[in-house]
């Protein structure tokens, strides 16, 4: 039998409720009394788009790219890359990359996907990009099958 909760009846108040409830500045700042006083006025960043940090040089990623598609190469057969528009509507880095039957066994897909994404953010040096990345991974018999142009080297 579960032992039931009793509830909450206070709570320790810091300065931060104390100062509010007092109707008093925060300790630290004025600003409560100047906005109040209708000095400050209190900026709405919901709207703020999340831009990249800078210009994207695509050459490097192509270089990086091949790196690694290079130091990859037993379980690779290619990769590609694309820049588009996420479901937040933000340009990002889209992943395309075909493996072979063997990488692609259900007992070795985790392992062989991780390192090949931590290979590849890596090589393109991701972190300066600013940019989100996304990795879709297939097998050579499902694009085969498949015969998708998109996932063919153009």
């Amino acid at each position: 039998m579960p032992v039931p909760r009793t509830p909450r009846t206070s709570r320790t108040p810091n300065l931060w409720t104390t100062a509010i409830e007092k109707d008093m500045p925060h300790p630290r700042n004025s600003s409560r009394r100047l906005r109040q006083q209708g000095i400050l006025k209190t900026r709405d960043n919901g709207l703020v788009p999340i831009v990249p940090r800078g210009l994207v040089d695509q050459a490097k990623i192509s270089a990086g790219v091949k790196r690694a598609e290079r130091a990859l190469a037993p379980e690779v057969i290619r990769i590609m890359y694309a820049f588009a528009e996420d479901v937040q509507g933000n340009i990002s880095l889209f992943f395309r990359i075909v493996i072979t039957d063997h990488a692609a066994a259900p007992v070795r897909l985790r392992e062989t996907t991780q390192r090949i994404i931590a290979k590849v953010l890596h090589d393109i040096k991701a972190q300066e990009l600013g940019l989100q990345t996304y990795f879709n991974f297939r097998s050579k018999s499902e694009q085969d099958v498949l015969r998708e142009p998109f996932w063919e080297r153009s």
